[in-house]
């Protein structure tokens, strides 16, 4: 856009957001000038851009751009972080994320205001709204002669980077080493990380992928984006001569000595890359970040038999959200050793002030409101863990995952006894497709509805198919078809879930 001036500009862009003519009252209203301005700013457009096409006139409705010929002609000059489509929320996130990673840099508002194609009042306005965000992470706007810049320490500007990187994950995206691939899953990364290179991202993926060499294991997720935010926001600030941290770390800090040595790996060739020596307090942050993820290596793992809090919390919470929810997960071994191995790593966040993003926590609280409910409220009243009683619904949300998990695999492995009134080819048949439809069910027996009477034992069934009326059981009782057809399936299916819905109707209001 060489050639024009400032106001043009903006003109331009409002004219190229616009889906429809736009009236020079409604630019100058925009633009907070005087229509007599704006219309001479359009003429001197007109002028300037009449070889290329761009402009649009028609008398009573206004001005707009040809898309094809505008873009043609500023393909190489519009900005380069999409500016154009970025929303109020989405410009001034972008614009605190920038002040962040410049910090303390000054930078004056009309840079900025170059920067985002928009007026002095406009810039200052958002920076108005950023300084309350910015006072909630111990962060201080600094306006003078000199410019404008953030200042605080550099763990509090981190961490703030870190909580905007992590909001604006895509919903359901995750950025693992598999979608960092070489094609870069292009949607998901430049969403999350508008501002980065690819260089940078490319670069951060394969010092990551040495280190699960070193680890002997896979980073899960959200883990994996965490460090992977925090070593890119790093280089950032390094490669901006932004970067000012010069704390040592604490003595015996490093007693996993392979995490150190994966750490110390990442920051040799960090150091490399951005030609700069690295202090030596970034080792102990990326050790820190690795130690409290989830690392998976394939081999099988059992829970410690040795005593600890950490055990005597997952046993507590196992027992106590069972009796909120009326559902018995006390003998679900595969519960117990998911949430030690998941809490141990989570004690260490807590104790190292790491927090993780949990995109899909919405979903969760909207799915399982009860076993969400019965976790936090839990969460909350035990002791064993008294750091445990602050949670975030981050944290609160992936524990609630491994009971959802429990509960669906009891739905899934039912004793069923078999009701009919037909002859035993009929009721084997029965059997056979009731099999098929659900392998995981023990079938206990298939009776007539004379023998129902003699089953004393229903304590060893959960419930009753059956193709005949039968007289209320201790038991739920489902009529279905001889055949068992697929609204027969269905029809099971419904019943089975809503069968837990009125046990857990209690914890809704939590």
């Amino acid at each position: 856009m060489e050639g024009l001036t400032k106001r043009e500009k903006e003109i331009l862009l409002i004219l190229a957001k616009a889906t429809e003519y736009v009236s020079a009252d409604s630019i100058a209203g925009q633009l907070n000038v005087s229509k007599k301005t704006i219309y001479r700013n359009l003429h001197s457009l007109e002028q300037k851009l009449s070889e290329k096409n761009v402009l649009s006139k028609q008398p009573g409705k206004g001005y707009k751009v040809r898309q094809v010929e505008f873009i043609h002609t500023f393909a190489d000059t519009l900005p380069e972080h999409g500016l154009l489509d970025m929303s109020l929320a989405e410009r001034r996130q972008h614009l605190l994320t920038f002040l962040l990673l410049q910090a303390p840099k000054n930078t004056s508002i009309n840079q900025l205001s170059d920067l985002y194609y928009l007026s002095s009042a406009s810039i200052v306005n958002d920076l108005n709204i950023i300084e309350g965000a910015l006072r909630e992470y111990q962060l201080a706007l600094i306006r003078s002669r000199q410019g404008t810049h953030v200042e605080g320490t550099e763990e509090n500007i981190r961490k703030m980077l870190m909580k905007l990187l992590s909001d604006s994950l895509e919903h359901g995206d995750y950025l693992t080493a598999e979608s960092v691939s070489d094609d870069l899953h292009q949607k998901t990364y430049a969403g999350l990380y508008k501002g980065f290179s690819s260089k940078d991202i490319y670069f951060v993926k394969q010092i990551l992928s040495e280190g699960e060499v070193i680890l002997k294991g896979n980073i899960k997720e959200p883990y994996y984006i965490n460090i992977f935010t925090h070593v890119l926001i790093l280089i950032k600030r390094l490669t901006n001569r932004t970067h000012y941290e010069t704390t040592k770390p604490p003595k015996g800090s490093f007693k996993n000595q392979t995490a150190y040595l994966a750490a110390r790996r990442m920051m040799e060739h960090i150091a490399g890359y951005v030609n700069k020596k690295v202090p030596e307090i970034e080792i102990f942050y990326i050790y820190r970040y690795l130690i409290s993820s989830g690392i998976e290596n394939g081999a099988p793992r059992e829970i410690v038999i040795t005593e600890s809090p950490e055990k005597e919390f997952v046993w507590w919470l196992i027992a106590h959200v069972s009796k909120k929810v009326y559902v018995d997960f006390t003998q679900d071994l595969n519960l117990q050793q998911s949430l030690f191995l998941h809490i141990q790593p989570l004690t260490k966040r807590l104790a190292y002030d790491i927090s993780i993003a949990n995109p899909l926590l919405e979903d969760i609280k909207k799915e399982f409101p009860a076993i969400f409910g019965a976790v936090r409220q839990s969460v909350h009243e035990q002791e064993i863990m008294p750091n445990f009683q602050s949670l975030t619904d981050d944290e609160i949300g992936y524990i609630t995952v491994y009971f959802q998990a429990s509960l669906e695999n009891q739905m899934q492995r039912q004793r069923v006894l078999i009701v009919c009134s037909s002859g035993a080819g009929t009721s084997h048949l029965l059997g056979a497709r009731v099999k098929r439809a659900f392998s995981d069910w023990e079938i206990v027996d298939i009776v007539s509805a004379n023998r129902l009477a003699a089953i004393r034992d229903m304590d060893a069934i959960d419930f009753i198919l059956t193709t005949v009326h039968l007289e209320p059981q201790e038991v739920p009782c489902i009529l279905v078809s001889a055949l068992f057809s697929e609204l027969d399936i269905l029809k099971v299916k419904n019943v089975l879930l809503n069968e837990h819905k009125p046990k857990l109707q209690n914890v809704l209001s939590i």
